[in-house]
């Protein structure tokens, strides 16, 4: 949660069958398995179903209070704010499918909202390496000379960097000649 980067995906029903095959395919085919799936107690990520799959993966399943989205409010903000940006690129882009505007928005999301002076994307991926520092807003810490770049991991929080569990998630992505 401390990245709040965003993966979405439209699933027809919420039974655990297809939320597993959503969560499977969208965030542990690419991102890699967590160590815990928080969720508002819904049947869908409460199931002995989605229990066994998390078993298997060795993620701990954390469930807030059911009815209270006060209690997951981090998730539902955030969830609301992509849903919001969808609606308003659906409206501006009728001849664009749903799926095209989909990725726009979580894209649009988790590059472009900042968190503490990064967006999502640099917290996961450690990329975009080098970035102006007007998008830092820390013209007093330059580089050197008349520099305008930070690199960005020089400047993540030692408070950030706790909550990475082990190596950067793209060291598994790298290739060996990186």
């Amino acid at each position: 949660m401390w990245s709040r980067y965003t993966v979405s995906a439209f699933i027809n029903r919420k039974k655990p069958a297809n939320v597993i095959e959503a969560l499977m395919k969208n965030w542990v085919g690419i991102l890699g398995v967590r160590g815990a799936l928080i969720s508002d107690n819904g049947g869908e990520l409460s199931s002995d179903e989605m229990r066994e799959v998390a078993s298997i993966l060795n993620v701990k399943v954390c469930t807030t209070a059911g009815m209270s989205p006060y209690h997951n409010g981090l998730c539902e903000r955030v969830h609301t704010n992509t849903d919001i940006m969808l609606i308003k690129l659906e409206a501006k882009n009728k001849n664009v499918e749903s799926e095209t505007l989909f990725s726009w928005a979580n894209m649009a999301r988790n590059s472009l909202q900042m968190w503490n002076g990064f967006s999502s994307h640099q917290l996961v991926f450690d990329s975009d390496e080098w970035i102006s520092a007007s998008v830092l807003g820390r013209a007093g810490k330059a580089t050197g000379g008349n520099k305008t770049l930070y690199k960005v991991k020089d400047h993540i929080s030692e408070e950030t960097k706790k909550y990475r569990l082990g190596q950067s998630r793209m060291e598994y992505f790298r290739r060996p000649d990186q």
